[in-house]
């Protein structure tokens, strides 16, 4: 849970001893409690929902961007790894052969 909503909670309670608080007063604290945590949690699921659909269409736009580089056929791409072996060659490059 986040921290800055713990401070939301902490307003729900007031500052008198639950001693000093009927049967009745605690239950109704108690549910509002629920209240706020069910409608924190329902905030952290929506957020991690948004966060999820955001970081999959960054990655679709990423993707789209490397294959219209890679499938272009005025370019070669070629990657090597530090010995010189070729990790990979573009399709395109037949067409220079």
């Amino acid at each position: 849970m986040c921290l800055c909503n713990s401070t939301l909670l902490l307003e729900a309670i007031p500052q008198v001893s639950d001693k000093d608080k009927s049967q009745e007063q605690l239950i109704n604290e108690l549910a509002e409690l629920r209240r706020q945590v069910a409608e924190l949690e329902q905030r952290n699921r929506k957020l991690s929902t948004t966060g999820e659909t955001t970081q999959n269409k960054v990655l679709e736009e990423s993707e789209a961007r490397y294959r219209s580089l890679v499938e272009t056929p005025d370019i070669v791409v070629m990657l090597m790894d530090l010995e010189g072996q070729y990790l990979y060659v573009s399709p395109q490059v037949e067409s220079f052969i």
